[in-house]
């Protein structure tokens, strides 16, 4: 058998030599690189797989934006604190002036007489609207006689721009004078 072995490798010089000079060049250009000497323009497109990239040495900068998927949203931070007050706006338009408006009262009384109806009527003047009345009973002092007038209506008429006021005696009466007062409350500078 070693006979065999020496006859085959005198049969085979070059391809040998060939051998060793192929695995023995190899070993010495891989022992005698620099650190750090092979580098992206070295390496060809795919020759890196997933197969020979050690789990966990890659960080995210080393993938592209969108490439990872995103993890679950975080708690929300505290607040932080206020700022500095901002600078004050540009002033708005100018807007139109409002009405001057003005309260003008309209008075009207009754007869002070012993009549059992009375009736007053308060017209607003021109350029201003009626918005409200008051009215009252009076000259009707004596208390015993008090209740028997009544004041039947006290109301605004817009369409007369006007308030009115009606009262009258009730049950049996009274002897003593009255009359009836009414305000119309108007105002001035509104349409």
């Amino acid at each position: 058998m070693p006979r065999d072995l020496v006859d085959h490798l005198r049969r085979q010089p070059v391809a040998y030599l060939a051998l060793f000079v192929a695995l023995g060049g190899t070993s010495y250009a891989a022992a005698r690189l620099p650190a750090n000497s092979v580098g992206a323009k070295q390496i060809r497109s795919g020759a890196v797989t997933s197969s020979e990239v050690r789990n966990g040495s890659l960080l995210a900068a080393d993938f592209k934006l969108g490439q990872l998927p995103a993890g679950p949203r975080g708690q929300a931070g505290q607040p932080g604190p206020a700022g500095p007050q901002g600078p004050a706006g540009a002033p708005g338009p100018a807007g139109t002036a409002a009405p001057a408006i003005s309260i003008v009262k309209a008075n009207d009384s009754s007869a002070s007489n012993s009549d059992s109806f009375k009736f007053g009527f308060a017209e607003c003047p021109a350029g201003s609207k009626v918005v409200a009345t008051s009215g009252q009973v009076l000259n009707n002092t004596s208390s015993s006689q008090q209740e028997n007038v009544a004041l039947t209506g006290l109301e605004v008429d817009t369409f007369s721009n006007a308030a009115s006021i009606v009262a009258q005696e009730v049950g049996s009466g009274t002897t003593t004078n009255w009359s009836v007062e009414v305000t119309a409350i108007c105002l001035r500078g509104i349409s």
